[in-house]
């Protein structure tokens, strides 16, 4: 009827799940008009934040111990295996230094200045034929490449001015040799050279005895070598 007002229909809330619950929260979703968003459970949240943090704190102390142990050991097993891998390289550097010995007939009489040096000499062409053949020989082991062409022997620097092959007041000479694989032309800019596998061979001219060593240098003009690798060389072939 005119100027009567019709009763209202009661209001309903809407519920929300706990989804959309949290959604309203954490302010990615809105909930629909009527629906009632209940009060954030700031006490609860902290209390499940405490425990939450405990648990994670006592996570901690259970896995870090565990992942310090973890990591100890995983180095520890990369020392061992470092350390084994360097005492394997040095022993087959060790077998490869091992000294080869000789020797040839000494000139026996008197024999003049120039017959001395000549037998000298004739000493030194033999030493280094000695170590083309053991260098031939490496190779066809497998412990070298290359095609040895010969082998050359020079008095090592730094210890004598001359070799006992020109000087005769020289009982015992050191010399660095090389079992050549291949000769470097001379260019327009750059001398001529020499590549190869090197040895040291020391040679007694009193005696016409002889010893020669493979050597394993370092890698680099300055480098020093590792003594955990590389061994000495044996006395026979050490500076005299």
């Amino acid at each position: 009827m005119p100027g009567v007002k019709e009763p209202e229909e009661p209001f309903s809330e809407a519920r929300l799940g706990r989804l959309e619950t949290l959604g309203a929260w954490l302010g990615v979703w809105t909930p629909p008009k009527g629906a009632v968003v209940p009060p954030f459970p700031r006490r609860r949240a902290a209390v499940g934040g405490v425990v939450l943090a405990a648990a994670i704190a006592a996570a901690g102390v259970v896995a870090i111990p565990r992942i310090d142990d973890a990591k100890s050991k995983s180095a520890a097993a990369e020392r061992r295996a470092l350390a084994e891998r360097r005492a394997a390289e040095r022993r087959r550097l060790e077998a490869e230094q091992v000294a080869v010995r000789g020797r040839a007939a000494k000139p026996a009489g008197r024999l003049t200045r120039v017959e001395k040096l000549s037998a000298r000499r004739a000493l030194l062409r033999k030493v280094e034929g000695a170590i083309a053949t053991d260098a031939r020989r490496r190779v066809r082991a497998g412990a070298m490449t290359g095609r040895i062409l010969r082998a050359e022997c020079a008095p090592s620097p730094g210890i004598q001015e001359r070799g006992g092959e020109r000087d005769l007041r020289v009982p015992r000479s050191g010399y660095d040799c090389l079992a050549v694989t291949r000769d470097i032309p001379a260019t327009g800019t750059n001398t001529s050279g020499r590549l190869g596998h090197p040895f040291r061979a020391v040679l007694d001219f009193r005696r016409f005895t002889f010893a020669f060593c493979k050597t394993n240098p370092p890698a680099g003009e300055r480098a020093v070598p590792d003594p955990r690798v590389t061994p000495p060389l044996p006395p026979a072939c050490s500076a005299p």
